[in-house]
């Protein structure tokens, strides 16, 4: 058994979500106390506390556009919210669009996309640079409690309260479907 490097304590309701930074020593944790906050890993501080959602933070996701870093947060205020590590964590984007509590998020790579799920039962997937919804995904048959890309941007895989997970091919036009249901 080894010790923890550093405890990081500071939220005041349980922590829902963390994420790495792909390139400094920081990480997000989203919080049931409406907060997101920025820690130092490898100093083990706070480097600060972003406020912005009005309900539990329930994901957190480093990842965005091609040179560029954003932090996406979602919440069970129904909001996907963007923010800009490299202007003090400005928030430069609210997304709205579902009509329940938002539980997952997660940057798709190599494009500009962000994929939601929520539990409305839907995937949705939103262009960071413009904030639009360009698709929305349905199947699932209850809430859509996790969604993960895979590496290369094609492929969503979900899974949800209806006991299921469903593989979304997304490269294609017509993919209002899943591929394939497990």
């Amino acid at each position: 058994r080894y010790p923890p490097r550093h405890v990081l304590a500071g939220h005041r309701a349980a922590i829902n979500c963390i994420a790495f930074h792909p390139t400094y020593t920081s990480i997000a944790s989203g919080s049931d106390d409406s907060s997101i906050k920025i820690w130092d890993w490898e100093l083990g501080e706070l480097e600060r506390t972003i406020k912005g959602h009005t309900r539990a933070v329930l994901d957190v996701d480093f990842g965005g556009p091609r040179g560029a870093t954003l932090l996406a947060s979602c919440s069970s205020d129904l909001t996907i919210k963007l923010w800009n590590p490299a202007d003090d964590y400005r928030n430069t984007a609210t997304l709205s669009g579902h009509d329940h509590s938002v539980s997952s998020i997660r940057f798709i790579p190599l494009s500009n996309l962000l994929v939601s799920a929520s539990r409305d039962m839907s995937l949705k997937i939103w262009d960071v640079k413009t904030g639009y919804c360009v698709k929305t995904l349905q199947g699932h048959t209850a809430w859509v409690r996790a969604v993960s890309p895979s590496a290369d941007g094609r492929f969503l895989f979900s899974t949800g309260d209806d006991m299921t997970a469903r593989l979304w091919d997304i490269s294609t036009s017509n993919n209002s479907e899943p591929k394939q249901t497990m």
